[in-house]
């Protein structure tokens, strides 16, 4: 993705000038779609706050919007300095958001934890998937199956953790080999394909798990409606309903695709839980995995129509969707932050030993309690998601009470603003994390690990924090009422994956971090870096 983007980037810069003229009057169009349908009272919000990212120069907000294409970090950075740190909101210009405002930290659990009612999580949330073209509106207005991730599959990670164990024994076998040879891989599509296996283990069981046809149509669903999303989110809000069409036609496709492979096993489990349902002595027991939970939901609704298999399927694509991206971005992020570390050897080490005495002390199989107490695992990922975070700029909310949003400084936020929070530059903030630009992966298992940020400078010793562990100074998985429903299941499962790794696995050490992909708010993984892996011939 990053070879591909600076290409584009480079033949623009160098085409004629017709292009880059092109380039600046549809971000100028963007830029105008956002002045002309904003409010007056939040223009006037928008004239009253300090801006980064905007020079004094024509075509200021044009020009500004361009630069955030690559240029957000350094913009985000510059308003947290100057801003944030003093609890002041500053404004940022964005390709697929337009003007945003930003938190600051002393604001940002007060205002998260805010109502729905003032400031809305699910319709921004919407926004940034642009539900109406990339999912079935079924599932967007009853979702359900949210409860799922919050529930069902968090009360039973014990009762999951063996088939997990096989599916990843299975993945790695496959995906990373058995050779005691090195070899090289491509580092971010090959966990893709791991995390989908073992996810998918959990959510709708054997056979449909290690169909690799279905797995390969479910990871490029859940690429065309993230990438649908974030195309339609740089365009102007009239074009939407045009350009929309083209995604939902994409998306629409490769979901019947899914359908068609799963839908069998769907259909069969629907016909068990019928006659289960009116027969108790029916010979079938309900497998405990992530499909049965949607279907028993499903029974629960008072609309018959949401047991129609079709849409038992959609709400099953969007588990996919969910947790594939993020799990597979942070186990990448952490391998490459953990091999490349100048203490990895170090690293690598305390890891081993911890999963090779947890394992020998759970009698050669891995359990809840063996996985709840791998302690610098855990802090290796949280770690990874503190130092290399997917998002620059996260969390985005908007304002949706009619009287605005109220501050304790006396200062109204308007109806219609949108807000975000600065994600990397408190994970990078010094007075919170000491040595915050080195990967340490033990940083949250040792003694000082972290200081709030509304208290740094307490003498204090904070307790050691899960990877799950929410608060202000740690925002990977949200904050507040409206965080990520399935973290517990995500962090369970990339414990076992990296413990699988450590345990069995050796991987080249390397002498820097390979770069991430930045584009606009986001930063990934590239799907071009590689990795040398062997299989420790020890094991």
């Amino acid at each position: 993705m990053a070879v591909i983007a600076d290409h584009v980037v480079a033949v623009i810069a160098q085409i004629s000038p017709f292009v880059v003229a092109s380039t600046i009057l549809l971000v100028s169009g963007i830029c105008l779609s956002y002045l002309l349908s904003a409010p007056s009272a939040v223009l006037h919000f928008w004239a009253s706050l300090p801006t980064v990212g905007i020079r004094d120069e024509w075509f200021s907000w044009t020009l500004g919007v361009i630069r955030s294409f690559k240029g957000t970090k350094a913009m985000a950075f510059e308003g947290y300095e100057k801003y944030s740190k003093k609890g002041q909101y500053f404004l940022i210009p964005s390709a697929d958001r337009g003007p945003m405002v930003v938190i600051p930290p002393s604001d940002i659990k007060h205002v998260m934890n805010l109502p729905e009612s003032i400031i809305a999580a699910h319709r921004s949330q919407n926004e940034t998937i642009q539900t109406d073209y990339t999912l079935h509106p079924k599932i967007v207005y009853n979702n359900f199956h949210m409860n799922v991730l919050r529930n069902q599959l968090t009360r039973n990670l014990g009762a999951l953790t063996d088939a997990i164990v096989e599916e990843l024994d299975v993945g790695f076998s496959e995906h990373w080999g058995l050779d005691t040879h090195w070899k090289e891989l491509e580092a971010w599509p090959s966990c893709m394909k791991i995390v989908s296996g073992a996810s998918n283990r959990a959510f709708i069981g054997l056979p449909c798990c290690r169909d690799p046809v279905l797995l390969d149509l479910l990871r490029d669903y859940a690429m065309s409606v993230f990438g649908g999303a974030t195309v339609l989110n740089m365009l102007p809000p009239s074009f939407r309903p045009v350009a929309g069409q083209i995604v939902k036609f994409r998306t629409s496709r490769l979901a019947k695709k899914c359908l068609n492979k799963c839908l069998p096993e769907i259909e069969k489990r629907l016909e068990h839980n019928r006659r289960k349902r009116e027969d108790v002595k029916y010979n079938w027991e309900p497998p405990g995995d992530g499909l049965q939970w949607v279907i028993d939901e499903a029974y629960k609704q008072d609309d018959p129509s949401q047991l129609s298999p079709t849409l038992i399927g959609h709400r099953f694509l969007f588990l996919n969707f969910v947790s594939m991206h993020s799990t597979s971005f942070t186990i990448t992020n952490t391998i490459l932050d953990l091999y490349s570390s100048p203490r990895a050897e170090e690293f690598v080490a305390g890891l081993r030993e911890e999963c090779e005495r947890l394992l020998k002390e759970s009698g050669g199989v891995w359990t809840k309690e063996a996985v709840n107490n791998m302690v610098r695992v855990d802090s290796a990922l949280r770690e990874s998601m503190r130092a290399s975070n997917f998002g620059i700029l996260a969390l985005p909310r908007k304002i949706v009470s009619p009287g605005g949003l109220k501050l304790q400084n006396g200062t109204t936020i308007p109806e219609g603003v949108a807000t975000l929070i600065p994600m990397e530059p408190i994970h990078q903030d010094e007075s919170i994390y000491p040595n915050a630009a080195t990967y340490n992966a033990f940083r949250f298992c040792e003694k000082g690990a972290l200081r709030s940020i509304l208290d740094t400078n307490s003498a204090s010793e904070p307790a050691k924090k899960s990877a799950v562990s929410l608060d202000d100074s740690f925002v990977s998985f949200g904050i507040g009422k409206h965080a990520c429903p399935g973290r517990f299941f995500a962090l369970y499962e990339m414990k076992l994956m990296l413990a699988h790794i450590v345990l069995n696995y050796d991987v080249e050490f390397m002498k820097e971090r390979p770069g991430h992909f930045n584009v606009m708010w986001l930063r990934l993984p590239s799907d071009k870096v590689k990795i040398n892996i062997r299989k420790r011939a020890e094991v």
